[in-house]
């Protein structure tokens, strides 16, 4: 597990800096990434749903090729760059998991 530099903060905090991020729409040659979306469910239910965890959208173990037909909101969210850098921050990234960006 790639662990988290930072202290996390509190789960209301996390929820004021990440929400307003979420609801950015994409523009050209903005940065975005794909997160799992069971974790992302985990992160709005509990206040520590563990490293950020991307394993179920890849066909192997690791990592290289994306599972066919994913959808978005059903098997992924997309997070601006700014909310994915604070997520792995706070959470961390499992070891062997990769941005997909």
């Amino acid at each position: 597990i790639v662990m988290a530099k930072e202290a996390v903060p509190d789960y209301r905090s996390q929820k004021l800096e990440i929400q307003p991020l979420l609801a950015q729409k994409p523009k050209r040659g903005d940065e975005w990434y794909l997160v799992d979306q069971r974790w992302l469910k985990q992160w709005n239910k509990t206040l520590y749903p563990g490293p950020v965890d991307n394993s179920n959208l890849f066909k192997n173990n690791q990592g290289d090729t994306l599972k066919d037909h994913l959808l978005q909101e059903l098997d992924y969210a997309l997070l601006p760059k700014a909310a994915w850098e604070k997520l792995i921050l706070w959470y961390g990234l499992t070891a062997g998991s990769k941005p997909i960006c």
